[in-house]
């Protein structure tokens, strides 16, 4: 798998979300928002020619206090969000069906304040 070209990390009223660069990459339909542990991922793999979900089960247990079968398990959820959002590309993605987290849901390595009352959350609140 890797980073498909054109999607970077930025902070957004306190919010990190990934945006879309270059005219190819241009769909305001779907901001992709990352949690903490999703962004510390995103911002060590997006510079890598490619990267597996062991690279991103050992990058979460050297920076969380997470077992390996948690950490495992959030990797490939992860991933396969990442590919349905289609930032990432590759023929390595798992093949587990996923649905793409709402403001509220979160897996055992994300850590989320209670509520943020950001922009974003402000907007789209359901």
């Amino acid at each position: 798998m890797k980073a498909k070209p054109g999607f970077n990390l930025r902070e957004v009223c306190g919010e990190q979300i990934i945006v879309a660069e270059g005219e190819e990459n241009i769909d305001f339909s779907n901001i992709i928002s990352m949690n903490e542990s999703a962004a510390y991922l995103w911002k060590i793999l997006q510079s890598k020619d490619s990267f597996t979900v062991e690279d991103m089960t050992q990058l979460l247990l050297q920076e969380y206090e997470v077992e390996e079968e948690m950490a495992k398990r959030d990797a490939t959820i992860l991933a396969a969000q990442w590919a349905k959002a289609g930032i990432i590309i590759g023929d390595d993605i798992p093949d587990v069906e996923v649905q793409m987290p709402q403001p509220s849901q979160q897996t055992s390595t994300q850590q989320q304040p209670e509520e943020k009352k950001g922009f974003f959350g402000k907007l789209f609140k359901k």
